[in-house]
């Protein structure tokens, strides 16, 4: 009986729980510190439109990518697959924003995700001085559940 107390508890609370829904919101989410995750800037000694141009050219071809998995036992079959969705967005003269998502299928019960999947990683792009780039990046925490917070 304590067992099933405890289970059913486990379902109630997964219930409540919620994974950032907008880029906007998973970049708070790792500004503040939920999950063992930080922000990070880099400046990289390249002028803007250089460093958008290479990432317009290779974010689709490396990122763009869906993973298959198949396998079997017990005389069932599985199949699932990761669509890994980029996203890189000019904002204005000098600043670009750049978002990666991956889209689990089949879809796991629990937390509403975001239609394209949960996010992965955000980065804001901006130009410095002219010449050189400003990269904040949010990286996702190792773990999903460290992104998961209760409401």
């Amino acid at each position: 009986m304590k067992r099933l107390l405890v289970m059913v508890a486990l379902l109630l609370s997964a219930c409540s729980l919620t994974v950032p829904l907008t880029r906007q919101e998973f970049i708070e989410a790792v500004k503040v510190g939920k999950g063992p995750t930080k922000a990070e800037s880099y400046t990289v000694g390249r002028g803007f439109d250089e460093v958008y141009e290479t990432l317009a050219r290779n974010v689709p071809k490396c990122l763009n990518k869906t993973v298959k998995r198949s396998g079997g036992g017990a005389g069932r079959a599985h199949a699932s697959s990761s669509d890994y969705n980029p996203k890189l967005k000019k904002e204005g003269a000098g600043k670009a924003a750049f978002s990666l998502q991956v889209l689990h299928r089949p879809r796991g019960v629990g937390a509403k995700h975001p239609d394209d999947g949960i996010y992965l990683m955000a980065a804001d792009i901006s130009s410095v001085q002219g010449d050189k780039t400003k990269v904040d990046v949010s990286p996702m925490s190792r773990s999903i559940g460290t992104q998961i917070t209760a409401k």
